[in-house]
């Protein structure tokens, strides 16, 4: 007898001619459409916040950035000096002439030459800073008198001089030890300082081997009446010892800012002569007055005249006695 048996034919695909839909092809599809919808709507998205852009720039409110139709402003520039000018020219003074007087005349004699140690009292016994004048000519020679403000002025061994800003460069080498010369400087700086208005500023820069500004810092300080008697605490204190080299006191001071309105340079012995030529190309920007005292020795003299010269300063000599 014959036996029928099935055989199962082989799988086929509905459409043998198409591709196979594998995971792949159906990731690949959903990835493109995906890249285009997301292109789509960045774009939208860039154009709606460049119409709202454009709409707050074009349709803003007139009144808050424009002046009103008609109304014109005028913009003025003016450096730091000026404006200082303008400030302190609010309050004026005259320029008072002094008479050439000779120095021996307004000096008193042996000034530093007692029998005994000098202190503060002995030195400027019923000297009152008022009866005082410069050292000849008109207060202020070759600076400005409008540079000042109300009540500007400073007064060093009765030498005068016009500003707000004054710098104070001293000798406390160790030859100012002698002939009560220290004690002579101590004395005149804190009356000195003491006499400023509130309104000025100051600086003392003490050299010898070097310089260095007393009270530590190297900036400017209001004389206000506590910083004053800060400060005559301070000169008290003051030193003599080492050399006499003036050159980094004047660096220091011409690297202040605002520039010093005038300076007073007080030395009791001579320096290297290319003091002078340093001291002058500092100056040659600034031309700040540098009024020049010799205490007791006036071996730099012809020195400090030219430094003052120059400058458009005065030279002044204090006599007293040698070492």
């Amino acid at each position: 007898m014959t036996q029928l048996r099935l055989v199962k034919p082989p799988f086929e695909p509905d459409d043998a001619s198409g591709p196979v839909d594998t995971f792949w092809t159906r990731a690949g599809r959903f990835i493109r459409r995906a890249s285009v919808a997301g292109v789509c709507l960045s774009v939208l998205v860039h154009i709606v916040l460049w119409v709202v852009a454009m709409f707050i720039t074009v349709h803003r409110p007139a009144s808050a950035y424009a002046a009103p139709e008609g109304d014109t402003f005028e913009l003025a520039l003016a450096t730091d000096a000026v404006l200082t000018e303008l400030i302190d020219a609010s309050v004026s003074f005259d320029d008072p002439a002094v008479p050439e007087v000779p120095l021996e005349d307004i000096v008193a004699p042996d000034l530093l030459n007692t029998p005994e140690p000098l202190t503060s009292t002995a030195l400027l016994p019923d000297i009152n800073p008022a009866d005082l004048v410069s050292g000849g000519g008109d207060i202020g020679t070759g600076f400005d008198a409008d540079a000042g403000g109300a009540g500007g002025g400073a007064n060093f061994f009765g030498v005068e001089a016009k500003g707000r800003r004054f710098v104070y460069i001293v000798d406390v080498s160790g030859s100012m030890g002698f002939g009560g010369r220290i004690e002579a400087l101590r004395a005149s700086l804190a009356q000195s300082i003491d006499a400023l208005a509130e309104n000025a500023e100051f600086i003392i820069i003490a050299f010898s081997d070097g310089g260095y500004p007393v009270g530590g810092r190297a900036e400017w300080t209001r004389a206000a009446p506590r910083d004053k008697q800060r400060f005559r605490g301070m000169i008290a204190q003051l030193q003599a010892r080492g050399g006499t080299e003036p050159r980094p006191a004047f660096q220091m001071a011409f690297a202040l800012r605002p520039r010093p309105d005038a300076f007073y340079f007080m030395t009791d012995g001579e320096f290297h002569p290319d003091v002078v030529m340093f001291v002058n190309s500092l100056n040659a920007e600034v031309r700040a007055p540098i009024h020049c005292i010799s205490l007791g020795d006036d071996s730099g003299a012809p020195l400090l005249r030219r430094i003052s010269q120059e400058s458009g300063g005065t030279y002044t000599h204090i006599p007293g006695r040698g070492p």
